[in-house]
């Protein structure tokens, strides 16, 4: 099953002719899905290409020249994902898996560290690639792109969606001094062989604030996501921009935004490049419903927790629903 994505037009969303039509298209779509298609967002569409050309390069080396590049942290490293390139699979007791599993590969870059402002002690250090020579300079591009847009738009789209002032939820993500923890996810998902194979991403919800995806514009498609107990394809049009709640923004909405279930599967079609830009809280941060959102109509529906707590927790369950209010805790 196949599904156009609910859309918001960030021009008519800046339109004041336009604005309402689009604020109420995304603030039902985070309440009944969990994500939105964003077009018309001036991201530069040759910024785009060249990221994903420069990936196309790289994961296109031998194995032995990615793995130069390998994800390396060091002791005491604090980070949500390794930053580096990620070609292989570890099972739950952290062995690797034979290379018959792997569906996917990944390379992954700490936003973090490309702030001059922010230069975090015990954070896992960028792994650049020597090869191809433009790939530092076209992902550092995108990032900044997506870093803009995060910034600025996007938290005015979910604070106005729930009601409340964007400052309130920049505070939340940024905790006040504190920058935002920054990821971008560059996935490469293998073409299907044919063999038995678990979904190139499994299923989950992501942790933090929101996720900003697009895909390369190949006309393969991978992402799904749970809604009624089905798993429905997201096909969303070239370069277009799927934009996703997490974990963090349905505990700060008590409950009013759902994080969307998804996955990423392999395709017969061929192989297929997406990119992830995450935004997360600073992971000692306190994540709790906010107080406008918690009504006699609503009560809060969450305990506090750190977000460290949270990513702690099984990625193939519903992490949230262990910091859920029981009707037992309510009646204490």
């Amino acid at each position: 099953m196949a599904l156009k994505a609910p859309r918001v037009d960030l021009q008519a969303w800046q339109d004041l002719k336009r604005h309402k039509f689009e604020l109420e298209v995304a603030r039902s779509a985070i309440r009944t899905w969990g994500f939105f298609e964003l077009y018309n967002h001036n991201l530069p569409e040759a910024t785009l290409e060249s990221s994903f050309k420069a990936c196309d390069e790289f994961f296109a080396l031998p194995q032995v020249e990615k793995l130069k590049s390998e994800s390396r942290l060091k002791q005491g490293s604090a980070s949500l994902m390794r930053p580096g390139y990620c070609g292989d699979i570890l099972s739950r007791d952290g062995k690797r898996l034979p290379k018959e599993h792997y569906k996917s590969s990944r390379y992954v870059l700490n936003g973090d560290l490309l702030d001059e402002k922010f230069k975090p002690e015990n954070q896992a250090e960028n792994v650049w690639p020597c090869h191809p020579a433009d790939f530092k300079n076209s992902m550092n591009a995108v990032h900044e792109e997506f870093s803009r847009l995060a910034n600025t738009l996007l938290i005015e789209i979910f604070s106005e969606c729930l009601g409340i002032d964007s400052t309130c939820l920049r505070d939340k993500i940024c905790a006040g001094d504190l920058i935002c923890k920054r990821f971008l996810n560059v996935n490469h998902c293998f073409k299907f062989s044919g063999r038995e194979l678990l979904p190139a991403v499994p299923a989950h919800a992501d942790p933090g604030a929101f996720t900003i995806v697009v895909q390369a514009n190949k006309g393969v498609h991978g992402l799904q996501t749970l809604y009624h107990g089905e798993w429905v394809t997201i096909r969303p049009s070239k370069y277009s921009l799927i934009v996703n709640a997490g974990d963090c923004m349905k505990a700060w909405s008590n409950g009013l935004v759902q994080s969307m279930i998804h996955r990423v599967v392999n395709s017969s079609e061929g192989s297929r490049f997406s990119m992830a830009y995450f935004v997360s809280p600073p992971l000692d941060m306190v994540i709790e419903p906010i107080l406008e959102l918690v009504t006699e109509e609503n009560p809060a529906k969450y305990k506090p927790f750190k977000l460290l707590e949270l990513v702690r927790q099984d990625p193939e369950t519903i992490r949230l629903d262990k910091f859920k209010i029981s009707d037992e805790d309510s009646a204490r």
